[in-house]
């Protein structure tokens, strides 16, 4: 959601997050519903990204990729617009 309120970003499931080793995601398929359920029911206005299976190195990988979005901003809903909006700043959400 940040990324679509900010300018948009990638993000990579099933990556070690100091090596960035791929170490690869178990049930895949169930793991791509929860996030799209996770998406749908916790963020408003409606957002889509894209989000793909990929494999390296024999280890499967979630990729999302979220666009920079034109009817932001997008919030979490259980925050409401007031205080669930967040946007990108470098490498964190604020």
């Amino acid at each position: 959601m940040a990324f679509a309120n900010t300018a948009g970003g990638r993000i990579v499931i099933g990556v070690e997050d100091k090596t960035r080793r791929p170490i690869g995601i178990d049930n895949t398929l169930d793991e791509e519903e929860r996030l799209c359920n996770l998406i749908a029911d916790s963020i408003s206005l409606r957002l889509v990204p894209s989000i793909e299976l990929t494999t390296v190195d024999g280890k499967t990988l979630l990729l999302v990729e979220v666009f920079l979005s034109s009817s932001r901003p997008h919030y979490i809903l259980s925050e409401g617009p007031e205080a669930g909006v967040y946007v990108r700043l470098g490498s964190t959400n604020r």
